[in-house]
């Protein structure tokens, strides 16, 4: 070892043990919010969801910081159409949702 290097040193042997990794277990992960990234198919995945109540509100709530996150962090209009589609996706989600 060199001066200055610090050794590399697993304490938490469960961490060691996560299992085999595959494509499928990467993307079989449930949407529990909308994010920034696949805005409007996050908002539509948990408006899908019918295993609880809050799903609901919390995608439009989700979509609403979305929007407005879009909008103030916009450099001469470069997140205007995203936003617009959320926008859009929101109004048809509360026509739907009857809210």
């Amino acid at each position: 070892m060199k001066d200055g290097e610090v050794p590399l040193e697993i304490k938490d042997e469960a961490a060691m043990d996560v299992g085999p990794i595959s494509f499928s277990s990467l993307v079989s992960k449930q949407v529990e919010e909308v994010g920034i990234t696949n805005p409007v198919q996050d908002f539509e995945v948990l408006l899908a969801r019918r295993d609880s109540s809050e799903w609901v509100p919390k995608a439009l709530q989700g979509m609403k910081k979305i929007i407005d996150d879009l909008l103030d962090s916009a450099y001469s209009g470069n997140t205007y159409e995203k936003a617009l589609s959320c926008l859009c996706a929101l109004r048809s989600g509360c026509v739907v949702q009857q809210v």
